[in-house]
């Protein structure tokens, strides 16, 4: 399970959670729009076999177009924050971590 935090400062309009390589992303997460601040629950399901070589992307847009993408998430439960674009200290558009409490 991912909780996939938005913290761009802006609303999130797409947000897919997919098998590496597959050409289907599947259920759009933002479809309604995840307000700036807003969070979402993201369950993988698969066989017990394939947990530990399972690798997933993620990606989101932004409703001013920005695009973020992260390919090697593995089968794990962990915090996600999608981040503004001022807030990045390398390419990476998310961190593994809850936003702080305010």
């Amino acid at each position: 399970t991912y909780t996939i935090y938005n913290t761009t400062g802006e609303n999130v309009t797409e947000l897919y959670v997919y098998a590496v390589g597959s050409s289907d992303k599947g259920t759009n997460y933002a479809e309604s729009g995840l307000k700036n601040d807003a969070s979402v629950d993201v369950s993988e399901t698969m066989d017990a076999s394939e947990t530990e070589k399972a690798t997933f992307t993620l990606e989101y847009k932004t409703e001013s177009g920005r695009e973020g993408s992260f390919n090697t998430l593995h089968f794990e439960t962990v915090p996600i924050s999608l981040i503004a674009e001022d807030a990045m200290t390398g390419a990476t558009p998310l961190a593994f971590q809850a936003p702080a409490s305010k």
